[in-house]
Formats: C-alpha cells, sequence, structure tokens
C-alpha cells in the first residue's frame, strides 16, 4: 500500500476548522506548548460531544472520561456499553523529537481517523514531515486500505497550522 495524499474529508475538515479557530483567539499569540495542546483538546472534544461520541481525554470539562491511550479519542458504545468503534484519535506533539514516537500510537489505533497536531522537524515543510511518518504507516503490517491520517503541522512563517490529509 502506497500512501497518497487526498482530500479530508467531512469530519477531517470540522476538526481542522475547530483547531484552526484557536489562531483567533487573542490570546492564542501567548500561548505555551501546554495551552495549545489544552485548547486543540478542547476544540475536538466539543466536535466529538456534537456528533454523539463518548469523548475521552484528560483535563477538558465534560469529557466521559480521562486520557485513554491517546492525547483524545472518541468512542462510539453499543446498547451493551461496549465499545462498538473508534471514529477518532488524536496525539499533539510540540517537541520535534516526540513525534514520530506518538505518530506509531496512531499507527496501531483501529480508528477511522487518525490526526496528528505536531511541530515538525527542523527545516521540513507539512508535506515532507507528513510523507515521512507515513513510512511508518505503510510498512506496519496490520494497516489496511483506506486508513485515514489528517496532520496539522505549525508553520513558523506563517504563523498557523496547515494541513494535509493522507489515505493508505
Amino acid at each position: 500500500m502506497t500512501p497518497r495524499r487526498t482530500r479530508p474529508d467531512r469530519i477531517e475538515r470540522q476538526a481542522a476548522r475547530a483547531i484552526n479557530r484557536l489562531g483567533n483567539v487573542p490570546a492564542s499569540r501567548r500561548w505555551h506548548r501546554a495551552d495549545w495542546t489544552r485548547a486543540v483538546k478542547r476544540a475536538v472534544a466539543s466536535l466529538g460531544k456534537r456528533h454523539g461520541y463518548y469523548v475521552c481525554v484528560a483535563g477538558v470539562q465534560g469529557a466521559d472520561w480521562g486520557e485513554w491511550l491517546y492525547d483524545l479519542c472518541w468512542l462510539q458504545m453499543d446498547r451493551g456499553d461496549f465499545l462498538a468503534r473508534v471514529p477518532l484519535v488524536l496525539e499533539c506533539e510540540w517537541q520535534a523529537n516526540e513525534v514520530e514516537n506518538d505518530f506509531l500510537k496512531l499507527v496501531q489505533a483501529r480508528a477511522h481517523h487518525r490526526v496528528m497536531v505536531f511541530y515538525p522537524y527542523a527545516r521540513r515543510t507539512a508535506i515532507t514531515s507528513a510523507h515521512e511518518l507515513m513510512e511508518n504507516a505503510q510498512r506496519f503490517r496490520h494497516s489496511d486500505p483506506g486508513d485515514r491520517y489528517l496532520f496539522g503541522y505549525w508553520n513558523d512563517d506563517r504563523l498557523r497550522l496547515e494541513w494535509v490529509a493522507y489515505v493508505l
């Protein structure tokens, strides 16, 4: 399976928009990494709740459970309160040397949407960084055709996140 760039689907577009709106918060220019992480988790948690999912995330008011396996995940439960599926998992990492470790969590996730919000390796573009990370997904023996990944990459020059989506 060769990863290919694709257009973000509806959920991915909604997640990117929710996170992008954070840049419109005047205080965001003074936020540190932990502030950005909390804000990203709040925005995506709110979106998951609007879609009717159980949300697992630490430090966000209104979440159904604390952090479970990932920085954030949405769960769909069946009538017996058993886990039916995982619509979305998210990792947020601002330390460039830790991005790949967090991305590997997403590679092994059996979720419909995998979202990675990150600060890139030095002097790499969003597409280059995402493409390098996607090699992990391509080589993982339990990856399936159709596995989706959405990358939000911080661009220092533009002071905003840029987005690129891939599918296997």
